[in-house]
């Protein structure tokens, strides 16, 4: 399997990054900071993700990372070929895992989509997992070092597809090693442990069962003789409550004879106040509910005449209600009849607004007339009306100049043909030279100051100061000889024709511009009108553009009609009730809709007095029937009147309840007592006295007490024994429970043990099929390296162990350099084991970075002949490794 090219739209610091890998070394040699980790991690996420998803940290989290840095599109592809056909992988990223990432396969050579492989492609080309990935094929920047995961033992020669329990190995083992921890009788936390425990201390609690028993036997006995002891004392008691009653009688005889007549009295005077507060009622007494109901009847007699005076129109109101119901005679208007008119008279509105606003004046219609003859033929864009105009105005300029510039070629030419003469003729020349260049930036400087044209008066100040310079030149005195003055006088006399020529043209070309364009306009050319009519020319082309759009819309047929519709359509609405639809036409709806609201008003105020009249002619005849009904007469006042009888009801039931009350307290009097007896009891019969029977039956009833209280301290007693029987009887079954438990779980923790035992067994065994090839190869690549003599074993676990001395010592004791070189070799001679047909590529991200100078050329050597069987993609920043 190899790599064949690879494009990065973005990803960390990389952006729109293309590379080609060699098929057997790519060497990336950069500096620090140029992304080269970035790159080999681009690599692996291609095919693996991201690591740390879940974390918090920019650090730990590669996904937030490697998030670009110029916020690109997060992702790219790589070209890859495996098992004779080649594929480009195509991943985006988005800001989290789930739901927005996208993958997409293609075989390179149709560009069609391919389901050969999954997102998992990492897993399902490679046959391992990220972190065995990471241990073998990817090696790290400082991490040489490797670890034998279960994905590694099982793909080791190619034994995967018959030993696939090779990868769950670790699990099984961790399974086993947490049920021996969970079941183990070695530590207080282990289930035997703990069974064992709670065994022994029920063991303890059902040796006391004999104990228990004997006092439940002792109990018993002593509190049958407290209960024998409790029921001669309740006899005692007994004859002593029978005489208590015997004498009690006789007093309460005396009391009952007097408390009789008393309950006598009571009720015939009772009996008198009822009769005499029924005669109120000329027929049957009324029921008091009866009355509270027609007194309520009273209230909304009294709520309907409030109402008859909170809802009565005023004159005012009466005159405008009688006015509105002719408007409305037809028909009151609703409210979404009066929305639709409202919304015309907005329409109406908006479309009068955009024609008033198209409407051109009179000015502006001959503005418009004047353009439309001036371009009927042609008409120039604002453009190319600016650029002449920007033209004319240098024309200008170079124009004013000219004359100077020819000038000083005539000087310069007169310079020259006087150049044999002597030399005060060259002092002289000078001479004028530097006067007239010191008039030419005086002007120059005076132009900029009252014209502000500073391009102008910068090149009357440059030609100044070049006719000052040649002056100075010429009036030096100095001799030179002739042929040099003559060649640079020549010189400086050329270059000034040139410019002289470049002027005129260019003065020419924009003039013929002008007269083209005004010539098409049917415009007379004048060169001092000229800047004026370009100005009016461009002025006019504003104003038709404008003008003739506001002119096309105001000529619009459709709005004219669809205005004389509405306006028809409203005024006709409005109309019908009498609105002056000459006037404003939201005016008159507003008009409208406050008629509409009054006359709803008035009518709804005209009803609801109507409703309470009626209620309170009805009301009134109810109430008065019934006071006829009572026997009575009607009175001015009905409440009142019926308030009273409510008042004579509640007094009449008072009497009524006071002499049922005081018939029933005789009629229990009699039930309970023989009133017969009051007459013919003999109250001089000697008897004991009340407190020495009191005394001797409060005497009883504490010795009672007493026994009692030894008899419930016994009960107590009894009830706690039972429980603590109980409890172990309870006990006794749960310890036979927990035996059998204990023995169940102890056979079965030392099956795990066995079990455990024999698949560690299995899995050296295993190992040791292919020890041999891995510690040749290692033997082999560390031989390449390093040249040394150095000895190495290897277990049946993987594990690489330095001998030295007739002993085995662990890899930590060794330099960073050693365990590099040693890790290294372990790598890829565990990958010479797992690939022995379609051979991986190879992730090198500066792996040397520990070794000395004296194994860098082994290393090399390692490389090249690795590249050899493997594709390679070597990374380092120093030139020395690689």
């Amino acid at each position: 399997m190899k790599l064949v090219s690879c494009h990065i739209e973005s990803f960390g610091k990389l952006q729109n990054f293309d590379y080609s890998f060699d098929d057997e070394k790519s060497i990336i040699h950069e500096d620090n900071g140029w992304g080269k980790s970035t790159l080999a991690t681009f690599i692996r996420v291609m095919f693996y993700g991201f690591i740390g998803e879940n974390k918090r940290t920019i650090v730990d989290n590669e996904r937030k990372k490697y998030r670009p840095w110029q916020m690109g599109t997060y992702g790219g592809n790589i070209v890859f070929s495996v098992n004779g056909r080649e594929y480009r992988m195509e991943r985006r990223f988005g800001e989290k895992k789930s739901g927005s990432d996208e993958f997409a396969l293609y075989d390179n050579a149709t560009n069609l989509k391919s389901d050969d492989y999954s997102t998992n492609i990492g897993e399902e080309i490679f046959g391992i997992d990220l972190e065995s990935f990471m241990r073998t094929v990817f090696i790290a920047q400082q991490d040489c070092g490797t670890e034998v995961t279960p994905n590694i033992s099982a793909k080791i020669g190619n034994v995967s597809d018959q030993t696939a329990d090779m990868g769950n190995y670790d699990d099984v083992q961790i399974v086993l090693k947490n049920e021996m921890n969970r079941l183990t009788p070695d530590r207080s936390t282990g289930k035997l442990s703990k069974l064992n425990m709670r065994i022994s201390e029920l063991n303890e609690k059902v040796r006391n069962k004999e104990f228990y028993v004997d006092n439940f036997t002792e109990l018993e006995r002593r509190l049958g003789e407290q209960i024998h002891k409790k029921e001669k004392k309740l006899e005692e008691q007994q004859a002593v409550q029978k005489e208590l009653v015997r004498v009690s009688a006789i007093k309460d005889s005396q009391a009952g004879a007097e408390r009789y007549k008393e309950l006598c009295g009571q009720v015939a005077n009772a009996k008198q106040e009822y009769e005499n507060a029924k005669s109120f009622f000329p027929k049957d007494v009324p029921e008091k509910a009866d009355i509270d109901a027609v007194i309520k009847r009273c209230d909304d007699y009294e709520n309907a005449l409030q109402t008859m005076k909170n809802f009565a129109l005023s004159d005012d109101e009466s005159r405008k209600r009688i006015s509105l119901e002719s408007f409305f005679n037809s028909g009151v208007p609703d409210e979404d009849k009066l929305r639709d008119i409202e919304g015309s008279i907005d329409k109406l509105s908006k479309l009068e607004s955009e024609r008033d606003a198209s409407q051109l004046s009179d000015v502006e219609k001959r503005k418009l007339d004047d353009a439309k003859k001036l371009f009927e033929n042609y008409k120039p864009s604002l453009e190319e009306i600016d650029n002449l105009s920007n033209e004319w105005g240098e024309r200008k300029s170079k124009k004013e100049v000219l004359s100077s510039k020819r000038m000083n070629a005539e000087l310069f030419k007169n310079a020259n043909s006087a150049n044999s003469g002597s030399e005060s003729s060259y002092k002289t020349v000078g001479l004028l030279l530097i006067v007239i260049g010191i008039v030419a930036v005086i002007s120059g400087g005076a132009i900029i100051v009252t014209t502000k044209n500073i391009a102008l008066g910068a090149i009357v100040i440059l030609v100044g100061g070049l006719l000052s310079v040649v002056g100075v030149v010429l009036s030096s005195g100095k001799n030179k000889k002739k042929t040099d003055g003559n060649s640079t006088d020549n010189s400086a006399y050329e270059q000034l024709l040139d410019e002289i020529a470049k002027d005129e043209d260019f003065i020419k070309r924009v003039e013929q511009g002008c007269i083209e364009m005004f010539d098409k306009l049917g415009m007379q050319y004048n060169e001092y009108d000229a800047p004026a009519e370009l100005s009016r020319i461009r002025g006019l082309i504003k104003d038709y553009d404008e003008l003739a759009d506001r002119w096309q819309k105001g000529e619009s047929p459709e709005r004219e009609e669809e205005i004389k519709d509405l306006t028809i359509s409203i005024a006709g609405f409005l109309g019908n009730y009498r609105q002056d639809v000459q006037s404003d036409y939201q005016k008159a709806l507003y008009q409208l809709r406050s008629d509409v609201s009054d006359y709803s008003r008035l009518k709804d105020k005209m009803d609801k007095m109507q409703k309470a009249s009626k209620e309170r002619d009805d009301v009134g005849n109810e109430v008065k029937n019934y006071i006829i009904s009572m026997g009575f007469e009607p009175e001015e006042n009905l409440k009142d009147q019926l308030s009273l009888m409510n008042e004579k009801i509640i007094s009449l039931n008072y009497s009524k309840d006071a002499l049922k009350n005081s018939t029933e307290r005789k009629e229990a009097f009699e039930r309970d007592n023989d009133v017969t007896k009051f007459i013919d009891i003999d109250y001089t019969a000697e008897t004991a006295s009340l407190e020495e029977l009191n005394g001797s039956f409060n005497k009883l009833k504490l010795e009672i007490a007493e026994v009692e209280d030894l008899e419930d301290s016994f009960r107590d007693q009894l009830g706690t024994t039972a429980q603590e029987l109980e409890t172990i009887e309870s006990d006794e079954a749960e310890l036979e429970e927990l035996q059998e438990e204990y023995a169940a779980d102890m056979r079965k923790y030392q099956i795990i043990a066995k079990t455990k035992e024999y698949l560690e067994k299995a899995k050296q065994n295993f190992s040791g099929k292919y020890m041999d090839d891995i510690k040749k190869s290692f033997e082999k690549y560390h031989n390449i390296i390093s040249n040394s003599d150095e000895k190495y074993e290897l277990d049946a676990n993987l594990n690489i162990k330095l001998k030295e001395k007739g002993s085995l010592h662990e890899l930590g004791v060794l330099s960073e350099g050693y365990k590099d070189l040693v890790g290294l070799c372990r790598r890829i001679a565990m990958v010479d084991a797992m690939y022995d047909m379609e051979k991986p590529f190879l992730i090198f991200d500066d792996p040397f970075v520990n070794l000395d100078e004296s194994r860098l050329s082994g290393a090399v050597k390692f490389l090249d002949d690795l590249s050899k069987e493997y594709q390679i993609v070597y990374f380092s920043c120093h030139k020395s490794r690689c």
